[in-house]
């Protein structure tokens, strides 16, 4: 009898064991359904990731009053595959800017990134993006200034900088339409009654028929450019910045050959380079010019920086061929050795505009 109930009691705790693991699994298995819906619950789309934006509000949590929005655009940034959101703005008292958010992927909520504020403008607008190779993507806007100059902005994010920065600026005719194709990172515009079309190339231009744009990587634009972009020339390197201390790099290089005044500016004179100021009293270099040693000829810049703007002959102070270059706040000069067009450039003059 003893044998028979223990027999009993057995199948009954084998039978509760069982009703407790049956009921434990589907427990476990919804759970992990849930995350499942979850996890696809995310905007797959930029037009989802807008309406989340906006269902959000968070634009209107900012310190901003009398303002209104212009049509949000979706930016991916900084390539992380969701993008962020931007909102052009205005106020009555005349500040224009950009506000660009951010979704946190942890709280799921968005939080203001950044707040680009614009002056002397009337009018802004967040038109498009293109792609950029490194999967990041680049804002375009279209901007008009007091004086009712309008050109197209090219926004991006700097890894240098950790920030959005302004890659370029183009100058585009008001009444003229501005098409922009995201996926080829297409841009046309008119220029003074002529349609310009540029195409993304290698990451750093816009590129077109007589047209090349350069687009920054960080806010130092003359290290970015003279360093990066003409320091891929066959040219001995700068050692100097422009727009630092005139006194302060004297002390840095060493002791000039002699100094000089040119057109008003005081120059320091060493054996290959020479800088100077502008003006006297005001102390950052604005003007830098280099003997080239090695022989090379416009062919050789062309492959890096392109058609030149501007070229032919001058004389300051002996007859030469020279060739100017307009890089976003500087101009670049290259003169050769002779009046010929073909022969050897010996020396490079960089001007801060």
């Amino acid at each position: 009898m003893i044998k028979k109930s223990m027999t009993i009691l057995s199948l009954l705790f084998l039978l509760v064991a069982c009703s407790q693991k049956e009921t434990k699994e589907p427990v476990v298995e919804e759970k992990e359904k849930d995350n499942v819906e979850e996890a696809v619950t995310l905007p797959q789309t930029d037009e989802e990731w807008l309406a989340l934006s906006l269902e959000s509000k968070w634009n209107e949590k900012q310190d901003l009053s009398n303002v209104e929005f212009g049509e949000p655009v979706a930016v991916n940034f900084d390539g992380d595959f969701i993008p962020e959101v931007v909102m052009a703005y205005s106020t009555l008292d005349e500040q224009y800017g950009y506000l660009i958010g951010k979704f946190d992927e942890v709280s799921k909520i968005w939080e203001l990134w950044e707040n680009i504020v614009l002056e002397n403008i009337q009018s802004i607008e967040a038109l498009d993006k293109i792609a950029l190779e490194d999967k990041s993507e680049l804002l375009i806007t279209k901007e008009t200034s007091k004086e009712s100059n309008t050109s197209l902005g090219m926004y991006r994010f700097s890894k240098v900088d950790n920030k959005i920065i302004e890659a370029a600026s183009i100058d585009v005719d008001a009444d003229k339409e501005v098409v922009i194709d995201p996926a080829q990172s297409l841009v046309s515009y008119y220029n003074e009654g002529s349609i310009i079309e540029l195409k993304l190339e290698n990451n750093k231009w816009l590129s077109g028929t007589d047209h090349k744009i350069y687009l920054k990587t960080s806010t130092n634009l003359f290290k970015e450019e003279y360093w990066d972009v003409i320091g891929e020339a066959p040219i001995r390197e700068l050692p100097i910045t422009l727009g630092t201390s005139y006194e302060e790099t004297k002390q840095a290089i060493g002791t000039p050959k002699e100094e000089f005044s040119l057109e008003g500016g005081l120059c320091a004179d060493y054996k290959n380079f020479f800088f100077c100021k502008a003006y006297f009293g005001e102390d950052g270099i604005l003007q830098y010019t280099s003997k080239i040693p090695n022989k090379v000829t416009i062919e050789d810049f062309k492959e890096v920086l392109g058609e030149p703007e501007k070229e032919g002959l001058t004389d300051h102070p002996y007859i030469v061929y020279s060739f100017r270059y307009d890089l976003g706040d500087y101009i670049i000069i290259l003169e050769s050795n002779s009046e010929d067009p073909k022969g050897n450039i010996d020396k490079i003059l960089v001007v801060k505009k």
